[in-house]
């Protein structure tokens, strides 16, 4: 199996990116089993308060797959920093979606922040849910062909390598769960367009 491996070195700075990723102070959209708004909750009180993490609250998050024109998809190694699945590869862009935010405007926003894509149409697909020990969410679904530099978050993104679908299902473990799950449903959608 080949696969080509990008460092940080390899990308455009990341110097003045418009929007930056969720503040501790910044509001999570609570949601409940039908993905029906509930309430709100401070990212820091998501992300740091062990009860409300032990309660493992619903939430929406936004998941991109971005492919070049080659079909190869840019996957993503998470920061050791990030409170879920740190160190995991991740097949897709995406981030939670912050209280009152649209769906399709937070996917715009996390493939912006976390690799640079901009300007670039992004094609929503479906909405999901996925839970486990860790983590309950409805996810909405995007894809997108990009070609440009990539601008990496610092934060939360320490290299991209380019993979097939073959590639990274051959190495599924070192991947966060959800991405692998969102990634399985992403093919199923698409396989009728590549026939």
């Amino acid at each position: 199996m080949m696969f080509l491996v990008l460092q940080k070195s390899d990308f455009v700075p990341a110097q003045n990116l418009s929007r930056m990723s969720l503040s501790p102070k910044e509001e999570v959209c609570i949601v409940d089993e039908d993905n029906n708004v509930i309430g709100k909750a401070d990212r820091a009180v998501m992300v740091n308060c062990w009860l409300l993490r032990a309660f493992n609250l619903p939430h929406r998050a936004s998941y991109i797959v971005i492919k070049n024109s080659s079909g190869k998809y840019y996957v993503q190694r998470r920061t050791m920093i990030k409170d879920y699945c740190p160190g995991k590869l991740d097949p897709m862009a995406g981030g939670v979606v912050q209280y009152g935010e649209p769906m399709d405007v937070n996917a715009e926003r996390e493939a912006e922040e976390e690799m640079g894509v901009k300007n670039t149409p992004l094609r929503y697909l479906t909405t999901f849910y996925y839970g486990d020990d860790h983590s309950r969410v409805w996810g909405g679904l995007f894809d997108c062909t990009f070609d440009g530099p990539l601008v990496l978050q610092e934060e939360e993104v320490d290299e991209v390598l380019t993979m097939s679908a073959d590639e990274i299902f051959a190495r599924r473990n070192e991947f966060t769960p959800d991405g692998i799950f969102a990634f399985e449903k992403y093919l199923r959608l698409i396989e009728p367009e590549s026939k």
